[in-house]
């Protein structure tokens, strides 16, 4: 109760605060607009670099350097120099991907030690896998939860990579669907043997060769959706050791979704940095066991809905909730609202509203909620639009760079990831 009371009386956390005004202040003037998140609610997410530059997959796209394979993973003390460096730009429960070459090809203490670094940074961690090596060690994967408190990951899985035991070469998405099956029983159960959350992202490349068939990863993610969250796009995009030629834009990326949905999305609820970049959509699922409904908290040409989205993320702005107790969120968001009477009768207002818009779908959810079928499951949907070298040398290049949402730190300064990857500076990191 008095830990109620403390975060209801003080939902702020200063470095949090700091850091989006940091951020806020950086951004280009032009992108400082009503809907825009970043250095108002999130500063972004930072990653890493080095930790394992290494990786056992030969994948037609990849962005790593064409020496990759060579470089010794970093000693963690240069480690723990990124982190130092995250933790000063992004704030308390700032998002920062562990990533480099494949991670999990480390030992697991030294990944443990890694993830244990970043939470005593006051991080959120997440591991970025192609999941080969958790399935067929999942006690690695029991460890990360337990001794590293890992409670994010995502797993890559598209007809890109090579090596993959079992699926050696595939050219096909449906095809990988029985791996990705494999995958989703890893999380239940490590979930279930640890009896820890674990929230789970998975993603996918996209070229010419697989854009046709993103309706099998879909509808499989939605099939799915007790174990993944997130289902992010990255259309292919000419770095590192990528085959050339078969990259496609964002745009045919998110016609596909939208085909695949069976529904037209808006592609900025709120502005994501620069809008070229990034594109979402967040998605209510409603599962009543024999169909579903897919609810998007930001409906296409419904102004009303991107007002409340963007005024309850303004009014958060500095409040960390992200992978807190569930008790720790409610105090914080309530001493918000408490703050705001008029932003809570708006947002009790837009819940009739929106009640009665979704009126046709009532009486499923009351029956399968008798019938204790009801399961509502929160999606995101994305596609993050990676530049090569030649998109960064144009103007509209560098000022996405300016705004860019997912950045690393090299040596001591925090740079674009498209930056990093569309350029020399990650093979000039290398030693070898």
């Amino acid at each position: 109760m008095l830990s109620l009371v403390r975060n209801v009386l003080n939902p702020y956390d200063t470095t949090r605060r700091d850091a989006l005004a940091r951020r806020w202040r950086d951004m280009p003037g032009a992108l400082k607009t009503e809907t825009q998140v970043i250095g108002r609610y999130v500063w972004g997410c930072g990653a890493t670099h080095g930790i394992h530059e290494r990786c056992n997959f030969g994948c037609t796209a990849c962005y790593l350097g064409k020496t990759a394979n060579h470089q010794p993973p970093l000693p963690f003390a240069a480690v723990a120099r990124q982190m130092d460096v995250l933790a000063e730009n992004l704030g308390a429960g700032g998002n920062i991907q562990i990533t480099s070459g494949e991670v999990t090809l480390l030992p697991a203490e030294e990944l443990v030690r890694i993830l244990l670094y970043a939470r005593e940074k006051k991080l959120v961690p997440m591991v970025m896998s192609h999941g080969d090596v958790l399935l067929h060690q999942p006690d690695y994967l029991d460890r990360l939860i337990t001794e590293g408190r890992l409670t994010k990951i995502s797993i890559h899985v598209d007809i890109t990579q090579r090596g993959r035991k079992n699926y050696s070469r595939v050219d096909e998405e449906k095809a990988l669907n029985p791996l990705r099956d494999q995958m989703a029983e890893l999380l239940r159960g490590a979930r279930q043997r640890t009896g820890r959350k674990l929230k789970a992202a998975t993603t996918m490349t996209v070229n010419r060769q697989n854009i046709g068939q993103l309706g099998d990863v879909v509808h499989w993610f939605l099939d799915n959706a007790d174990t993944f969250r997130i289902l992010s796009f990255q259309p292919q995009a000419e770095t590192g050791r990528t085959d050339t030629g078969d990259g496609v834009d964002g745009a045919a990326v998110w016609t596909a979704l939208e085909a695949a949905l069976g529904m037209k999305l808006t592609r900025h609820p709120a502005m994501f940095g620069h809008p070229d970049c990034t594109w979402f959509n967040l998605i209510l699922m409603f599962d009543f066991g024999d169909k579903r409904a897919l609810l998007p908290a930001v409906r296409l040409n419904k102004a009303q809905d991107q007002r409340l989205m963007v005024r309850l993320l303004e009014a958060l702005g500095g409040v960390n909730l992200n992978d807190q107790k569930a008790g720790v969120s409610v105090g914080r968001v309530l001493g918000i609202l408490l703050r705001s009477p008029v932003l809570l009768m708006r947002t009790l207002a837009y819940a009739v509203r929106r009640s009665w818009d979704e009126r046709r779908w009532i009486p499923a959810t009351i029956w399968a909620a008798l019938r204790l079928k009801l399961r509502l499951r929160p999606t995101a949907f994305v596609v993050h639009n990676f530049m090569d070298r030649e998109t960064l040398d144009t103007e509209v290049g560098r000022e996405r760079v300016a705004a860019c949402a997912f950045k690393l730190p090299v040596n001591g300064r925090m740079v674009s990831m498209c930056e990093m990857n569309g350029t020399e500076l990650r093979e000039q990191t290398y030693v070898v």
